[in-house]
């Protein structure tokens, strides 16, 4: 379910986007000089310990810039300090016997020698002697640890096994409520209701009312007896000795190198090795049992409204639960605890496209060309339309009209949808299908679709004034982008005054201010308080796309007015954003570095590496801007060979699908 979870054949799977992001860029811009310029401070040696090469200390063909010494990786301990670590732990033994053990079988890794030491310092007939536990076929002479069978007391096995089936780390208060030393709580007795109170009393026969109003007072008395029970056992010893245990056993598993703690951030962990030991020990029901609790216990925890999100931390808890049920096999549970609020806070709050991808893609075992499995058909429609939008925003449109198309094909071919179910579902799919499309450059196909949700919508009578409101919207887009302003202006007129108060689902504050100053921006009369309007909106909705398409969009227009510095304050705020969440915004890191050659920032080898890396992202084929950015790039640099490749890719990007159906305002610049 996530990057420690993931399989070695799923690494080069077609549609992991892992693959398209390069996790060695650093997320501000000012890091990359900073480190670059680290490299030239001589005669100073800075020494980077780092588990990632960062790619500014590397040339295009992936060698170490002048000033970088090239990467040491660090093996395991030597043989000396493996057997003193060893004997640290409290084992005795042969040393040349413990170093050719650690040697062989460990690597001299630290972490499973800390394991090992566990094992042999386990009660038995060789704890602490590891000639002996080494040589005995029940023991060490049969040890295998890719099957490696932890000896654990109960009460440590279950806290392991159930913080393995947590997807992150966790705080202590997290750790003690799943105190494995807390005896079982009474089972809760709910308060009953008088019968009095009860709608139907005043008609019910005096027979009837002395019949509830026994079967109240002996509910009442069970639940006495309940509260009575819960007294009873916070009251007992077990209870006021479970923290003091639990601390013990943390401390055996911190000391064995099972559960590890981030001093800095104050949480619990495991390393991916040992989760995986640990979960996949399990035996299903206590994977059911244990995994039952996880998902109790982040249920009841307060928590704020999904609709202001503002970090991953604001949905932890939620993702905890869907992902520990998937986890189950409770594939419904989990897509009904995901889909809505959650989903929408990863998705307009934070971004977090790859994670909602991480969450969904259990559902589609087949591939995202398949419909979801183990839920129901809306479910399945709803989780193929959160994939296709995930998928999209990540740059893989391709996989995302798959998806689409193949949800349109069910929802048609459904026998058990209403007529009305069947068509609001295909319009929605349809929507957003043409959101997509034109990305791919699909212009003509983009108007088509627009018109048959439109006359769908009409002559079914099944259009909202939302629908209504959003067909407008993208008809408005479309409009723009194939530079028809009349027509445009026409759509405006009756969009603007139908208001913004749409369900979050359907509408996020801030994205028709957005297309509106874009337009005005294509059309030369763009003025600041259009895109201060937008981002104020987008920013009171927590809309994190707009924001970051503001800082775009201001960074365009300053740089058509050879406002350098403010251009390229806006494509760092904007890159900045994307980089946060693991996106690649092509057009803004083109149009960032060519502002800065010319505020004289970059040299000229430097721009050269910019643009040379810039011209190899995979998504750039499908860029009209970046390859418009680019081409004023190399011709800055007097590279007219290649300024002509870019340009003309953005012209024939921009061209689309023909006269009429192009981009107008593209197909201009690139033109020039």
């Amino acid at each position: 379910l996530d990057a420690a979870e993931l399989r070695d054949e799923e690494l080069n799977f077609p549609t992991d986007k892992i693959l398209d992001r390069n996790p060695c860029e650093a997320i501000r811009d000012e890091d990359t000089y900073l480190l670059r310029a680290l490299a030239a401070a001589t005669p100073s040696k800075i020494l980077i310990s780092s588990r990632l090469i960062p790619r500014v200390l590397l040339n295009p063909a992936g060698l170490p810039i002048p000033g970088v010494t090239p990467p040491l990786k660090l093996p395991g301990l030597d043989d000396a300090d493996a057997e003193q670590l060893l004997r640290s732990c409290g084992v005795d033994g042969t040393s040349a016997d413990i170093r050719y053990y650690l040697n062989t079988y460990c690597g001299n890794h630290p972490l499973v020698i800390g394991v090992l030491a566990g094992l042999i310092n386990a009660p038995g007939p060789h704890r602490g002697n590891f000639d002996g536990w080494a040589a005995d076929p029940a023991y060490g002479a049969k040890l295998n640890l890719a099957s490696l069978d932890l000896i654990l007391e109960p009460a440590s096995r279950q806290l392991l096994s159930t913080l393995a089936l947590l997807s992150s780390a966790v705080d202590y208060e997290t750790v003690a409520a799943f105190n494995p030393h807390l005896p079982l709580e009474p089972e809760e007795v709910e308060v009953p209701a008088k019968p009095e109170d009860d709608s139907r009393w005043e008609r019910m026969t005096d027979e009837e009312k002395t019949n509830q109003r026994r079967q109240y007072e002996d509910a009442l008395a069970k639940r006495k007896a309940y509260e009575q029970a819960v007294q009873e056992w916070r009251e007992s010893a077990a209870v006021r000795q479970a923290p003091k245990q639990l601390s013990h056993t943390v401390a055996d598993l911190e000391h064995r190198g099972l559960l590890q703690y981030d001093h800095r951030a104050h949480r619990y962990d495991l390393h991916p090795v040992v989760r995986g030991v640990a979960a996949g020990s399990l035996k299903p029901e206590e994977e059911k049992r244990y995994g039952q609790k996880v998902v109790d216990h982040f249920n009841t925890l307060p928590r704020s409204s999904y609709a202001t999100a503002r970090s991953m931390e604001d949905v932890e808890n939620g993702l905890q639960v869907v992902r520990t049920l998937l986890k189950l096999g409770h594939f419904q549970r989990a897509a009904d605890a995901f889909k809505g609020d959650l989903a929408h806070a990863l998705s307009f709050n934070l971004e977090a496209h790859a994670d909602i991808l991480s969450v969904v893609r259990p559902f589609f075992p087949m591939g995202w060309d398949c419909t979801a499995m183990e839920v129901e058909p809306m479910t399945s429609l709803v989780l193929s339309n959160d994939a296709a939008c995930a998928l999209a925003s990540i740059g893989n449109n391709n996989q995302a009209i798959m998806v689409l198309s193949s949800s349109i094909l069910h929802a048609l071919s459904n026998q058990s949808f209403s007529p009305a179910i069947k068509t609001i579902s295909l319009s929605k799919l349809i929507r957003n299908l043409g959101v997509i499309l034109p990305d791919h450059e699909l212009l003509a196909a983009t108007s088509r679709l627009l018109d048959v949700n439109r006359d769908m919508e009409t002559i079914l009578e099944l259009g909202k004034e939302e629908d209504i409101f959003l067909n407008l919207l993208n008809r408005f887009w479309l409009q723009s982008a194939l530079g028809q302003w009349p027509a445009a202006a026409e759509t405006w007129r009756l969009l603007d005054p139908m208001g913004r108060k749409w369900r979050r689902d359907v509408y996020r504050q801030g994205d028709a201010e957005f297309r509106f100053a874009r337009a005005m921006f294509w059309q030369g009369h763009l003025q600041e308080e259009h895109l201060s309007t937008a981002a104020s909106l987008a920013e009171q909705d927590h809309n994190r796309s707009a924001i970051r398409s503001v800082h775009a969009l201001r960074g365009d227009w300053r740089l058509e007015q050879g406002a350098w510095a403010q251009a390229a304050a806006s494509f760092s705020q904007a890159v900045a954003m994307a980089r946060e969440v693991r996106l690649v915004d092509e057009a803004s890191e083109a149009g960032l570095a060519l502002a800065k050659v010319r505020l004289h920032q970059l040299t000229g080898d430097e721009a050269r590496s910019e643009a040379q890396r810039l011209a190899q992202l995979r998504d750039l084929a499908d860029r009209s801007l970046a390859n418009r950015y680019l081409a004023r790039l190399w011709q800055v640099l007097g590279e007219h060979y290649q300024a002509k490749h870019h340009a003309l890719a953005a012209y024939t990007l921009c061209w689309a699908d023909g006269e009429p159906y192009v981009r107008r305002y593209g197909l201009t610049k690139a033109t020039e």
